[in-house]
């Protein structure tokens, strides 16, 4: 048991009281001195805090980006170790202000009554702020204004106050973990730039061709053509309802439009600006503006190689020098380009597209990871903040579910750089163990069930129907098997046949006798069962087996059996192929029998032929 479980059940069994914010705290909107005096505003050095403070320095702030002066201060300000909340225009934000202030209208500042301060820390409800963001959110008022929240609906929200002695380690938990997570954000980043440096370097080097490959001129192996002016009035910033083509300027992406001036797969080359030369990828349908050239290939190249080459390029050593740093087309078309064979273009842009994947695709590698870590750290905040009684095993949950998507994650990531991964039989599936009837329940009519020693004499890779039943009673107190599950025998009176197993890819759940394993998974069903029946498999299993009159392989140590995981796409395919070659070797009507029985009626015709004198 936690400490924090500890006290929570010693100084708190029967819950937690709450109070309002306008009980806890002094609540007051901020305020702008004017800007016609210029004396609040000369040389100042008192601070005044706005939203932008927050966005460029964090939530625990001990200055400002502008001040003003005491003169434009009412009173002595806003004390020290204050909260202020966005309560118009961008809401669910919230700082902690460790020094005395003032702060813009757009923000809501509370401050701990004198009377509370000694059964409230202020870090305590500052960790609660985020929940208050969520609660400021869910009740803003708007129409054709800024949104906003009520103040008399702000001091209305409840806040937990437990003792303060849990207060202080639920302060010390939070603590700890923020300060773990900044470290692994900054480890995280730390490798995301040496991954990209790695790509960089990758690219370099594979762009780097010898003498023999062909240089071409820009121009003469593709179309550059700068887009068409718009106006900026007709750009979101987001992507909306009606806004939802891609526009791209001289920095790449500029936002979303309502109509389309290009299309395909393309590179487009930023062409004005100090970060002029820049190349971005374009699919479907887009917008390009007239500061940005359109690359259209005249049929020399992979398109992805393009775009690798072109920002290898470094496009930028050829913009024209002034206070507007600009590209021309007639510059770019001079660029000399190599042109290697198709062929190595399609394997230099695979492996550079699976590099640049990892260092920024949100769903793979240290992106997904930093990602994770944030809603990680905010599902313990969260958790540690409700007062649930089910916190604990809430926790327990996310645990396990942390551990499964790390193993997914990694797994994905293998796949996709090399195809396969390497994973232990647990990493992907549970495995439990059939039991609870016996042959003599057998029923002519009921619910499908498989018996173990049926593995050895009837069922093959996969199988659609059993061949026995049991009846309800029997059924509901056995353990079964899904659609998908593969049903294995884990004794046997020799190493050949333990293990015998079949997929299970009838439409109901089947009942499975005793002296079996059950391996519930998410990959394809007939490529498990297909692995399990390889000399791979075999030749692990040997390892595992114990037993001199019976052979046993425990469901346990199957967990422990290694596996070459392919993508779920790959597995489909070689299913396929396997599925046609156990049709050429065992069906009847075609293949080998067939060609068998056919030489057997051959030879019997010449047999009698011969023999008929």
């Amino acid at each position: 048991m936690s400490r924090l479980e500890e006290l929570i059940q010693e100084l708190c069994p029967n819950g937690v009281e709450y109070k309002t914010i306008e009980e806890l705290c002094e609540v007051q909107n901020g305020y702008t001195p004017s800007k016609k005096i210029s004396e609040y505003w000369d040389n100042g050095d008192f601070p005044w805090l706005r939203m932008e403070d927050i966005r460029a320095n964090g939530k625990e702030l001990s200055d400002s980006i502008q001040h003003v002066n005491l003169a434009g201060v009412k009173g002595k300000g806003f004390p020290a170790y204050s909260i202020i909340f966005a309560t118009t225009a961008t809401i669910g934000e919230h700082a902690l202000i460790t020094v005395p202030f003032i702060c813009n209208q757009q923000l809501t500042h509370i401050h701990i009554k004198e009377d509370v301060s000694s059964f409230l820390d202020i870090r305590f409800l500052f960790y609660y702020s985020d929940i208050i963001d969520e609660l400021c959110k869910k009740n803003t008022k708007g129409g054709s204004t800024l949104p906003a929240v009520s103040l008399d609906k702000f001091k209305k929200f409840l806040v937990p106050v437990p003792p303060l002695e849990i207060q202080r380690e639920i302060v010390r938990i939070l603590d700890n973990f923020t300060s773990l997570k900044a470290e692994l954000q900054a480890e995280l980043q730390a490798e995301l730039q040496a991954r990209k440096k790695q790509y960089e370097y990758y690219r370099d080097k594979l762009l780097s061709f010898a003498s023999d490959i062909p240089l071409f001129q820009l121009g003469k192996v593709c179309d550059l053509q700068a887009g068409k002016a718009i106006k900026a009035s007709e750009i979101s910033d987001i992507e909306t309802n009606q806004e939802t083509i891609p526009c791209y300027g001289a920095n790449g992406l500029r936002g979303y439009v309502g109509k389309s001036n290009q299309k395909g797969d393309k590179s487009i080359i930023g062409r004005q600006g100090a970060q002029c030369g820049n190349v971005c990828y374009a699919t479907g349908k887009y917008y390009a503006t007239e500061h940005a050239v359109v690359v259209t290939d005249k049929g020399y190249f992979n398109s992805r190689y393009l775009f690798h080459v072109l920002t290898h390029a470094n496009l930028n050593q050829y913009k024209t020098a002034g206070a507007q740093p600009g590209l021309s087309v007639s510059k770019l078309n001079n660029v000399m380009i190599a042109v290697p064979d198709k062929k190595v273009q399609d394997k230099i842009a695979n492996i550079l597209d699976n590099f640049e994947k990892i260092c920024s695709d949100l769903n793979i590698g240290l992106p997904a990871e930093i990602e994770a870590r944030q809603k990680q750290y905010e599902f313990y905040r969260d958790a540690l903040l409700s007062f649930d009684n089910s916190y604990f095993v809430n926790v327990e949950r996310e645990r396990e579910r942390e551990r499964d998507e790390w193993h997914s994650g990694l797994i994905k990531l293998w796949q996709y750089v090399f195809g396969y991964a390497p994973v232990k039989l647990k990493d992907i599936a549970t495995i439990s163990r059939g039991g609870n009837f016996q042959k003599k329940d057998f029923v002519k009519t009921g619910k499908p069930c498989i018996h173990y020693g049926q593995m050895y004499t009837h069922f093959g890779v996969y199988a659609d129907k059993t061949l026995t039943f049991v009846n309800n009673d029997v059924f509901a107190k056995s353990k079964t098997a899904k659609p998908g599950d593969i049903v294995m025998a884990v004794t046997s009176e020799n190493v050949e046949d333990v293990c015998s197993c079949t997929a299970w890819l009838g439409n109901e759940e089947i009942a499975v006798s005793g002296h079996t394993a059950i391996i519930s998974h998410n990959q394809n069903a007939k490529y498990m069962s297909y692995f399990f029946h390889s000399a791979s498999f075999f030749e692990q299993k040997k390892r595992l087996a114990h037993g001199t009159k019976v052979i046993e392989v425990t469901p346990v140590k199957l967990g422990d059996i290694k596996i070459m995981l392919p993508t779920l796409k790959e597995q489909e395919r070689i299913v396929s192929i396997l599925d046609r070659f156990d049709s050429l070797c065992n069906d009847i009507s075609s293949g080998l029998p067939a060609e068998i029985e056919a030489r057997q009626k051959q030879y019997e015709y010449y047999r009698d032929k011969l023999l008929s004198f």
